[in-house]
C-alpha cells in the first residue's frame, strides 16, 4: 500500500493558510523513510505561523522486538523451545516489511526543519 501526501486532512482556522496537519492514515504503510521527510516538508510550506502537524499511528523502531517477542509468545506453543522461540522473534524483526521509526528521529527533525520549534511525543499502548 502506498499512501501519498493527498492523505493528510488539513485543517483551516482563521486563516487561508493551515493551522494544522493530521494523519488519517498509518505511516507503517510509507514506503520509506525518506517519503516520510518529504511528506513533512510539504505539510510545513503549508502551516500558518503557530500552526501544528500531528503524527500518529507510528511503530517505534526500539520495541519492535518486544512487540514481536510478546506477539510470539502469546501464540506458542508449550513445545516451542527457548532457542526456536529467539529464532522465530529474529525472524520476525528481520522480515518486518512496513515502516517502524525510531523516537529520536522525530527530535532530530528540528535540526533538519528549523521551522519545527518543538517536538512532543506521546507514547500509547496499543491494546
Amino acid at each position: 500500500m502506498c499512501v501519498s501526501a493527498k492523505n493528510w486532512r488539513f485543517y483551516r482556522h482563521r486563516s487561508s493558510l493551515i493551522r494544522c496537519c493530521d494523519t488519517q492514515f498509518s505511516l507503517q504503510y510509507f514506503p520509506s523513510i525518506e517519503y516520510l521527510v518529504e511528506v513533512l516538508q510539504a505539510a510545513l510550506k503549508t502551516l500558518a505561523t503557530g500552526g501544528f502537524i500531528f503524527v500518529g499511528d507510528v511503530r517505534s523502531l526500539p520495541l519492535l522486538e518486544t512487540f514481536y517477542t510478546a506477539t510470539i509468545f502469546e501464540r506458542a506453543s508449550d513445545s516451542l523451545n527457548l532457542e526456536e522461540f529467539r529464532k522465530k522473534v529474529q525472524n520476525a524483526v528481520n522480515q518486518e516489511e512496513e515502516l517502524v521509526i525510531a523516537p529520536a528521529f522525530f527530535l532530530a527533525l528540528k535540526e533538519y526543519f528549523p521551522a519545527i520549534t518543538s517536538v512532543n511525543l506521546v507514547v500509547i499502548r496499543m491494546s
